[in-house]
Formats: structure tokens, sequence, C-alpha cells
């Protein structure tokens, strides 16, 4: 079964994953484990042929409609926000059209009036009209082709123009911000601020595309704006065109010129139309000292069809080809997207993971268990069945941190196991000797994981920050890191509970680095 994203599936993703995700507490977690739990086992589990490969998009879409269902069956007046985004956006584009074909149809008709005392002048018309259209169509083509030699993404030199101004703008605001409140909301802003770099890293230019699309479609709406007041104005009106110059170009030279342009139809539309003849040129050449009525009527009139084919071919098509490729561009981002980020990770796990018991809080009644839960994989859809983390374990717990246990525990909270372990000591975090050996392990490994246990009773430093900001430049923007915290040591184990405190701080510091695949959990928790 094909399962096709679109952007409000994507809005109303991101709002019920930061609904579940609010601070982390673990009450929450625990609560959003068991929905999660009953969502697969009994809607989208007896849906699945034994043995059929679920792909993880298809597994989270499935999701999604189970939770707007459930939504919407409690509070059908609620309006969700991909829906809010998708109706803000057809009144965006009908408002778009609307102007457009305004903003055309009103420079044309500006262009276009004639008293009798002096004809419409084709260059002012050709060069307003389809001369800055051309260049703004050459531009666009040659951002395109230069972005496409240099392997980056197809957008213009527009948008990184617009991105820049928007993430400069986004720091002033952030940086007025941080002085203007408390230290405790000074973490939670540097968290959201986190969370949107984080959303730009996960879907890239995704979101441009409905902003080209917008602009393409104003450019057709302009241009069928142009086209309909000309016509109106011909058929309407007694109109007059001519030429005219203070440089001494002679017929010739507009007529050759005027074939040039012509070149894309006149190989199928008959001479006389495709463009004016040399003769008509010649009589629609205005010169101010010799007036107009000299002029034939014929020769007048015959450069509207040409004026109008020249919109068609350097305004509107190529404005509907941009506006295809668009369209065509945004289906397959849509469509490339690997739901491979941490909170998808989480939200994977929680549905495929059985649950053996609980304690502390209540939580509703998990279901029952199915046969197939007993042949559930431990590891989520998505995951490498290969993969196996490379733990970074501090020097000081480094010889109290039994691999058994740390193997056991790391299965059951990431869903990988332990595949080799390095010692972190005071200057390795900075030791670029230490990272490029990180490195080289993700060359050699491929799809090399990495896990690093932290104390969370030990409040997170800048070096600790700095040393998962090393880490991700040295492994690469996509690999998985897992941050897993204990508590406290106590005489026979270091693999303690988490205090909620410790937690709510390692967890807006993690947040604030707007890394979507940095993931953090705690390594014991309730029903451990």
């Amino acid at each position: 079964m094909k399962i096709t994203w679109r952007f409000k599936d994507l809005i109303d993703l991101e709002y019920f994953l930061h609904a579940d995700e609010l601070d982390g507490d673990e009450s929450t977690r625990k609560t959003a484990a068991l929905r999660d739990r009953e969502i697969y086992t009994r809607h989208i589990l007896p849906r699945i042929a034994p043995g059929e490969p679920v792909p993880r998009h298809r597994l989270i879409r499935e999701w999604l409609e189970r939770r707007r269902d459930a939504l919407k069956s409690d509070t059908p007046e609620v309006l969700l926000p991909g829906e809010a985004f998708t109706e803000i956006f057809r009144l965006t584009v009908l408002a778009t059209i609307v102007f457009g074909i305004m903003s055309g149809g009103g420079l044309a008709f500006s262009l276009l009036r004639y008293a009798g005392t002096r004809p419409v002048n084709v260059s002012v018309y050709l060069s307003l009209l389809v001369g800055t259209q051309t260049l703004l169509v050459l531009l666009l083509a040659a951002g395109a082709v230069i972005r496409r030699l240099r392997r980056r993404p197809p957008f213009p030199l527009l948008y990184a123009a617009f991105s820049a101004i928007l993430v400069a703008l986004m720091r002033r605001f952030g940086r007025l911000a941080m002085r203007r409140v408390s230290g405790r909301h000074r973490n939670s802003l540097e968290a959201i601020f986190g969370l949107i770099r984080g959303k730009r890293r996960i879907y890239g230019t995704l979101f441009y595309w409905p902003f080209f699309t917008l602009a393409q479609m104003f450019g057709v709406s302009f241009n069928v704006g142009v086209l309909g007041a000309t016509l109106l104005r011909v058929l309407g009106t007694d109109i007059a065109f001519g030429w005219q110059s203070s440089i001494l170009f002679s017929a010739d030279i507009v007529h050759k010129a005027t074939k040039l342009i012509a070149m894309p139809w006149s190989w199928f539309i008959p001479p006389g139309t495709a463009h004016p003849s040399l003769t008509q040129i010649e009589g629609s050449h205005m010169v101010l000292k010799d007036g107009i009525y000299h002029l034939a009527t014929q020769d007048l009139v015959s450069w509207w069809p040409f004026l109008c084919l020249s919109v068609v071919f350097y305004g509107l098509i190529p404005r509907l080809l941009f506006l295809a490729a668009g369209m065509l561009f945004k289906s397959r981002a849509l469509a490339r997207i690997t739901f491979s980020h941490s909170r998808a990770d989480q939200l994977v796990q929680r549905m495929e993971t059985p649950l053996v018991g609980t304690e502390g809080e209540p939580g509703p009644e998990p279901p029952p268990p199915s046969p197939e839960e007993k042949t559930l994989p431990a590891r989520p859809h998505g995951m490498p069945a290969e993969g196996r983390l490379l733990a970074i374990i501090p020097d000081d717990v480094y010889d109290d941190c039994p691999r058994e246990t740390l193997d056991a525990l790391t299965l059951k909270v990431f869903g990988f196991g332990i595949g080799d372990t390095l010692r972190l000591e005071g200057d390795s975090a900075a030791d670029p000797d230490f990272l490029a050996r990180l490195s080289e392990s993700v060359r050699t490994n491929g799809n090399a994981d990495f896990f690093i246990l932290k104390e969370a009773w030990q409040p997170p430093i800048r070096e600790d920050l700095a040393f998962i900001r090393n880490l991700r430049q040295a492994v690469g923007e996509r690999a998985r890191i897992q941050v897993g915290l204990i508590g406290k040591p106590a005489p026979d184990t270091i693999f303690t509970r988490v205090m909620e405190k410790d937690w709510k701080i390692w967890h807006q510091k993690i947040t604030s680095l707007g890394d979507p695949y940095l993931r953090l959990e705690r390594l014991v928790n309730h029903d451990a």
C-alpha cells in the first residue's frame, strides 16, 4: 500500500510528538508508551501480514491517523495544526492568484492607455512586461543549475538570502529575549530555539517548496492578467501600437530583433501574425515632428499578436514549467523523508516493544498480549540489525561499569547493544585525535552509532555540550548519538534512578543543542 505524506501530516505529526515530549516527565512517557503500544497491537498489527516488512513511514502514518481519530472523537471541534495550515495555504493561494491577476492586468491597462494622439510604444511594453520576466526566469534557472552542479539542494539564491535574514532575526530576537528572562526560563527558551533548529535539519528545504510554488502561481496569474488586459483593450477599443527611439535604429534592425524574439513560435505561426513584417514595422515608426496621421492603421495594429505571444512564451509558459517543477520537487522531497531522527526512533520503539509491567503511577490498562508479540523484534523498524553502539564512558565510572549490565540496559532503552567501549579521560573530550578515531569508526563501520554515559546528578557543563557538538561534527549529522543518564552511584552499583530535577536540567540542555539525531534517555526507569 502506497503511503503519501502531505505537509499537513508532517505538521500534525510534529504537534503530537511535541505534545508527548513536553519536558520528558517520566510518568508522561510511561503513559505515552502504554497508549502507543495499544495503538500498535489493536490497530496496526492486525493489518500486517505475518512476515510482511513494514516501512517506517507507513508505521508512523498509521499511528498518526489513530491519534487524529482519537482526538477528534474526544473533541470534534478541535482544529489540528495541519488543518489550519491547509486552510491558511488555500486562502494564500487564492489571494496570490487574485493579486497576480489584478497587478498584471492593472500594469497592462496603464501601459496600453491610448487617447488617439500617440500610439502605445511597444518597446516600453516589451521591456516591462517581457524583459523583466525573462531576466528573472534566467536568474532562477541559472541559480538552480549552479546549485545542481555544486551538488546542493536546487533552491535559488533568493531563498538562501531569505533564510539567512530569518536566521539572523531569530538570533537577534533570541539574544534580546535571553537578557530579559531568569535563568530557568532562559533554559526553556534555549530548548525552544533548539527545537526549531532541529526541524530544519530533519526536513531541510522541504518547507521551501510551498513558497516556491506560491511565487510561481503569482507569476502565472500575473501573465494571465497581462494577457487578459491586452486582449480586452485590443478587442474593446481602437488601440494603435508603434515604436520610436532617440537612437537612429533602422526598421531593418527592429525587424531582425522581432524575428529573433519570435523564434519560439514563428515555426508554426504564419509570418505577419508571428511578428510584424518589415513593411509593417516601417509603417509603425513614430517620429514626433511628423505626428501619426501619415501612419496606416493596418501597420499600427499589426503588433498586438506579437506582444501577446511574447507574454505567453517568455512569461506564462516558463512560469507554468517552474510551477510543475516545484510541485514535482515537493513530492520527491516528501517521499525522501526517512523518519530516522530520535523522536521517530522513540515512537517506533514505544509501539513495537512489548510491555513487561509497571510500577508507580497507574495508567491505562495495556491490551492483552497477542501471539505475535512473542516474536516481535527487540529493535524497531528502520534500525540497522547489525548496528551496535560504540559506548563512550567517563574515566571515573569506567571500572565500575559492567559490560553485560550496560549492554542489557542499552538494548532495553535504545534497542541497541554495546559493540565496543571507549574510556573518556579528562582531556579526551577536546582531543582532536580522539575525535578523529571516532570519525574513522564511522567510515569503517558505515552505520556506527554512539552511546555516551553521563551521571545526571552532575549538571551538564559547557565542556559536556562542547564534546557532543564536536562528536556530531566528527561523525556526521545523521549518526545516532544516544546519551544515557544514571543517578548518584550506590555502594553496590552505578546504575541508579535519575532524580526528576536532574532529568529536567539535562533535558533542557540537550534540547537546546537542536540536534534531532541526539537522544537522551534514563538508563534506569521505575519498572527496572
